[in-house]
Formats: structure tokens, C-alpha cells, sequence
């Protein structure tokens, strides 16, 4: 099987991915040689294993919870595709997190890079904090504070209005668990993008309200 794999992550890399995580989550025993492939000096095998730890981390977070200390490390990497699918991984264990791994340092972390030069990586941020939510994590309305930060990114402001798009995504999945002030400042959040020079923004703000405003 290990063969298999290595050829399969050689030959298509990323496309891979897919039928790789199928294959290991019938059988984990080696899962250890993905792990070992984020760091390959190859790029089809370093992005095909970070993909298809992903999607492991989507179907069954628990299988590889034990490593996660190595999604941690790739947070200060120097590799910002490893660190996008860091974050995301990360977030996908609070559905497994029996050990509390997931911390205040950690979320901290993950909330300081709201407010960096990133867009992107700030998307990844806030687009999987509803998960840390939900799952009893971090407080809510915690949450919401430094999420409703993006505004305050360093980035452009057409860059600002994207990541607005993903905030509102985000907290479509845990608004009813807000507090009612923080309900208030959410709703106000998405009032000011209701005439958002990006359309998608513009949409989502003003369905978002239609959907939360009492």
C-alpha cells in the first residue's frame, strides 16, 4: 500500500488526494508516510500529502489528532500554502478534540492574524472560526470581538470587503450563540457592507441580514 500511495502522490500529486484519504481512512496504519510527505523537497508530494490531510481532518479529524503538534509547527513555517492548510486542519479538530489542544494561546494566535497583511491568510482565519465556536472552543462572543476586527486588516480596502464576505459566512453558522449585544454588533457589521462595492459582499451582507434581523 505504501508504494501505491508514494506513486499515486509522485505521479498526480494533489489530484490524488482524494482516493488517498479514502484509502487511509479504511486503513490509518499509513498515515504516517502523508505526514512525512508535507515536508518532501517535492512539491507533488508535499501539496498532494497536505491535501490529502485535509480532507482526512474533514471526514475523520480523529485519525490524525495525534499529530497534532505538526500542524502546529507549520503555522510558523515559512510555506504559506502549508500554513492556509494548518489553519484549516486545526479548526477541523475541534470536532476531536478530546485533549483540549485547541487553547487560548492557539486561538490567539489564530485571531491576531485577522487584523495582518494577508487577506487570504486572514480568510482562512475567519472562515473557520465557527467551527472553534460550535464546538464550545472559545466564547462566542470572544470570537465575534476579534473577527468583527477585520476591518481593521492591513490590507486594501477592496481586500477588506472580500474578507467581510468570509466573516459573514462565518458567523452565519453561529450567530444564535451570541449574546443579544453582540447580536446588535454583528448585524451592524453587515449593514456597513450592504452597499459593498463587491457584488458577492454586497449579496451576502444584506441576505444575511434579511435571514438574522429580527
Amino acid at each position: 500500500m505504501k508504494d501505491k500511495l508514494t506513486n499515486l502522490l509522485t505521479d498526480k500529486g494533489t489530484q490524488a488526494a482524494t482516493e488517498i484519504a479514502r484509502a487511509l481512512i479504511q486503513d490509518p496504519s499509513k498515515t504516517s508516510m502523508v505526514i512525512d510527505g508535507v515536508t518532501s523537497g517535492k512539491a507533488k508530494i508535499k501539496y498532494g500529502s497536505a491535501k490529502t490531510l485535509l480532507i482526512m481532518s474533514e471526514r475523520n479529524p480523529e485519525l490524525i489528532y495525534p499529530y497534532f503538534h505538526k500542524f502546529v509547527d507549520l503555522l510558523s513555517g515559512n510555506n504559506n500554502i502549508l500554513k492556509w492548510t494548518a489553519i484549516d486542519i486545526i479548526c477541523n479538530f475541534s470536532f476531536a478534540d478530546k485533549e483540549e489542544k485547541i487553547d487560548r494561546k492557539l486561538i490567539n494566535g489564530f485571531t491576531e492574524m485577522i487584523t495582518g497583511d494577508s487577506l487570504i491568510t486572514a480568510g482562512h482565519v475567519v472562515g473557520n472560526l465557527w467551527k472553534i465556536a460550535i464546538n464550545d472552543k472559545h466564547p462566542a462572543d470572544k470570537l465575534a470581538v476579534e473577527m468583527l476586527k477585520a476591518e481593521n486588516a492591513n490590507i486594501s480596502a477592496e481586500c477588506k470587503s472580500i474578507l467581510a464576505g468570509h466573516v459573514l459566512d462565518s458567523f452565519s453558522r453561529f450567530f444564535d450563540l451570541l449574546s443579544n449585544s453582540k447580536k446588535k454588533d454583528v448585524l451592524e457589521f453587515a449593514a456597513r457592507h450592504a452597499s459593498s462595492s463587491r457584488s458577492g459582499t454586497r449579496r451576502k451582507a444584506n441576505l444575511f441580514i434579511k435571514r438574522f434581523k429580527a
